[in-house]
């Protein structure tokens, strides 16, 4: 059964001591990261921050053998609506250089800002959109 929890960096770190999982040790441990489990089996997580009137994904991460299951955009889903409880109506994220992670955000539907093409946007407004399980 699948179990979503907020979690604290250093616990997070726990569940996912690879090395590469180095934004973890990163990442500020006052911002919350979200986590996906099957049981006690961790499978990914997403690092969510927010600053001065913007939530961003920093980092989202599901493990080898459960991606193309829709577990990442399942987390996505948990991922958005701690946006909205945090009143952000858009989810930023940097524009990523890795050609699957790339293609994963398009999927989802975040979408290049007009103004820097570097840093993508996902309207969480629409009411067909990610924060509705779409």
């Amino acid at each position: 059964m699948l179990k979503f929890t907020e979690l604290n960096t250093a616990a997070v770190a726990a569940l996912f001591p690879q090395a590469e999982h180095t934004a973890l040790h990163h990442f500020p441990d006052a911002q919350p990261v979200l986590t996906i489990q099957d049981g006690d089996t961790p499978i990914g997580y997403a690092l969510l921050q927010q600053d001065a009137n913007r939530a961003w994904l920093r980092h989202i991460y599901i493990a080898e053998p459960y991606r193309r299951q829709y577990l990442g955009k399942t987390l996505m889903g948990v991922v958005a609506s701690k946006a909205v409880q945090w009143q952000q109506w858009q989810l930023f994220a940097h524009t990523p250089a890795d050609a699957v992670a790339a293609a994963f955000c398009q999927a989802v539907g975040f979408a290049p800002l007009a103004s820097d093409a570097t840093v993508l946007a996902l309207d969480l407004t629409d009411p067909t959109g990610m924060r509705h399980g779409k």
